[in-house]
């Protein structure tokens, strides 16, 4: 299969297929992911006992991803997008297998560096967006970026509602409920792994649309890359949602179970909230396509506002009223994280655009991990009412940024 001596429409339909199977390996791929992350922090809690540390699981899935996101970036841009997307779901599968250990035995260390792995593996669901977009024309790239972001839609359907079964299908084996929610990471990771060794050819950066596939490499270092205030408005945009969203999110699972609810209701939350953020990513998509990546960016951290500060007034509880508050948090995450990332993929030569992707999902999953690890202690120290507003303030700092230091040069 030789794309250089393929029709336009027979190229056009290869495209199509490749995004169609990015989406799949997403999807598959976000299952365990969202599992771990409604698990984790109970675990946490469970084997450490202190609210306080329940962020720490969080905050490593989101280190591992931000390590895993420079990793796999500059391996996909020496090697291409299939190696890089292979490579990341087995180290994932690798990182499932200790969580096994850690949650097992009760070792919150060993727990906590199986999801480092975990994380790091996961960035491939991440990169897989990018991936897309450069397979889509510029006017349909916010789209393209858009579904596969949705792809994630089943596994925070899916993910949050595996706890109960596969913690029954862990304690016939004689182990903690919990250990079964790390167990069907590591088949899905390894699954997805191979599903995308066999069925993602011919490689995605080969068949690149016109706008991005013919640009040469520059040879500029990510520093340099990073000096373009497009590039800083797209990554202070996704760093400030996934800021904000996972501040309230990561401590919820723990508010919620700490207020007397159990998982089930722990499940119903963050299904709701990952709804929130990935089944209306194509929306987020098409807005951003139709009005514009900043208009997009503004009307998220608009949403964004609201959404803290109906958490911190519906809190009460802690149980099923917080579903409408936490779906709108995941909305206007996707609108600011699906913009954001179109926004920062245009213009620039593959091998540059791998590279620069990789380094922005760094800073963008660092800043989940700083947020993961400070929820657990605003959380004991303050509450979840007043951690809601501090993320609403957050969101206020980060638009006033973008009005002062970029005013006059903010895209369309």
């Amino acid at each position: 299969m030789n794309p250089a001596v393929m029709t336009a429409a027979e190229l056009g339909r290869l495209r199509h297929t490749s995004i169609r199977r990015l989406f799949i390996g997403a999807g598959l791929g976000s299952v365990p992911f969202f599992a771990a992350v409604s698990a984790s922090p109970v675990a946490v809690f469970g084997i450490s006992g202190s609210q306080m540390l329940s962020g720490v699981s969080v905050a490593a899935l989101s280190v591992g991803t931000g390590i895993g996101a420079a990793v796999f970036g500059q391996l996909m841009a020496r090697r291409g997008r299939r190696a890089g997307l292979v490579a990341a779901y087995l180290m994932a599968a690798v990182g499932a297998l200790f969580s096994v250990g850690g949650t097992a035995w009760g070792s919150v260390w060993l727990l906590i560096g199986g999801l480092l792995l975990f994380g790091a593996g996961h960035s491939a669901n991440n990169l897989a967006r990018y991936a897309a977009g450069e397979l889509a024309t510029a006017e349909h790239r916010g789209a393209a970026v858009g579904l596969v972001v949705w792809a994630a839609t089943i596994g925070a359907v899916i993910g949050p509602n595996v706890l109960t079964p596969a913690g029954e299908v862990a304690e016939t084996f004689g182990l903690d409920p919990l250990v079964g929610t790390y167990l069907l990471g590591m088949v899905l990771f390894a699954a997805v792994a191979l599903f995308y060794f066999t069925r993602l050819r011919p490689e995605p950066s080969t068949i690149a649309v016109e706008d991005l596939g013919a640009l040469p490499e520059s040879g500029r270092r990510v520093s340099q890359l990073l000096t373009s205030f497009r590039v800083q408005i797209a990554a202070l945009a996704m760093a400030l949602s996934q800021f904000v969203m996972v501040l309230v999110m990561s401590v919820t699972p723990v508010h919620i179970t700490s207020s007397g609810h159990g998982l089930g209701v722990v499940g119903v939350v963050l299904s709701s909230h990952f709804v929130g953020m990935y089944a209306l990513s194509p929306l987020s998509g098409w807005i951003a396509d139709r009005f514009g990546k900043m208009r997009a960016i503004w009307a998220g951290f608009g949403v964004l506002m609201l959404s803290v500060v109906a958490v911190a007034v519906t809190q009460s509880g802690g149980g099923m009223i917080l579903a409408g508050p936490m779906f709108l948090v995941g909305f206007g995450w996707s609108l600011s994280f699906v913009a954001g990332s179109a926004l920062v993929s245009e213009g620039l030569a593959y091998a540059d655009r791998a590279r620069l992707q990789g380094a922005v999902d760094t800073m963008v999953w660092s800043c989940s991990a700083l947020a993961a690890a400070l929820g657990g202690v605003l959380l004991g120290v303050f509450g979840y009412p007043s951690l809601s507003l501090l993320a609403g303030a957050v969101v206020l700092a980060g638009a006033l940024v973008l009005l002062i230091r970029y005013r006059g040069r903010l895209p369309a």
